[in-house]
């Protein structure tokens, strides 16, 4: 769970990173059984919300509980949301996790926005060729 001190997750890339895209484990949980499905997600400091494709939402028999306004470089609109537990490499978990159900890139399932990255230290280090990335949660400083 985000809070419970977790070992921070970290990626060391060969090559510079345009793009953060790690896995991640996302669950229905509001099945009696839970559902489990693992995806590659991409790390988006510019999305407000975490998004969801619909083939995931259907991979995961999950059912929209809403609707919500999100704006995007095609302007705004209104789509459905779900809520959703996610889990990443290093186990850290968020459960009821609202993600708006949107149409992006083939090789993602899911986008995690500022409302996961602000729940932890988020870390970019750029050099020699390489990318370093590293999500650590709790985060380390408590600023307020």
């Amino acid at each position: 769970m985000l809070g419970k001190k977790q070992e921070p997750l970290v990626y060391n890339f060969a090559n510079l990173q345009k793009r953060i895209i790690t896995s991640v484990n996302i669950y229905n949980t509001s099945l009696e059984k839970q559902k489990k499905s693992t995806s590659n997600a991409l790390w988006d400091t510019g999305a407000t919300i975490s998004a969801i494709t619909p083939k995931m939402v259907k991979e995961l028999n999950l059912i929209p509980t809403g609707t919500i306004s999100i704006r995007g470089v095609t302007g705004a609109q209104d789509v459905e949301f779900v809520l959703v537990t996610i889990e990443l490499p290093n186990g850290i978990q968020r459960q009821n996790v609202k993600m708006a159900i949107c149409d992006f890139s083939a090789d993602i399932g899911i986008i995690l926005g500022m409302d996961i990255i602000t729940l932890g230290d988020f870390e970019l280090l750029h050099g020699n060729n390489h990318t370093i990335f590293s999500f650590k949660s709790p985060p380390k400083h408590d600023y307020c």
